[in-house]
């Protein structure tokens, strides 16, 4: 996290960088039905623990059995969102009663 570190990431502790992943998978096996999935991975997190199913976020799932034929409009509204969150959005913090400046980016 070091190296992240002098590359401007995590400024604060609340910062959060995530790996961005779009794949397909077969959901039987003869092949009748295909899914996009477009999931985020919160690098903050420990390596033995990040890639858990409850700490992978599923963004969106597109329905087979075809690929998506223009994944740009599923994206758009996710890379707008990541750049607002970029900038900071100021979120409820409970543990600290108060509001705090979240950033997030996508590595």
């Amino acid at each position: 996290m070091d190296h992240l570190r002098k590359l401007g990431y995590f400024k604060d502790e609340c910062d959060m960088l995530y790996i961005m992943s779009i794949d397909g998978a077969m959901l039987t096996l003869k092949k009748q039905s295909d899914c996009w999935f477009l999931i985020l991975i919160l690098l903050n997190l420990p390596p033995e623990i990040r890639y858990l199913a409850e700490n992978v976020i599923t963004v969106f799932a597109t329905p087979g059995p075809e690929p998506p034929g223009n994944l740009s409009t599923f994206m758009y509204p996710v890379i707008e969102e990541l750049l607002q969150m970029g900038e900071g959005i100021w979120i409820w913090d409970a543990m600290r009663s108060s509001y705090i400046m979240h950033r997030a980016s996508v590595a």
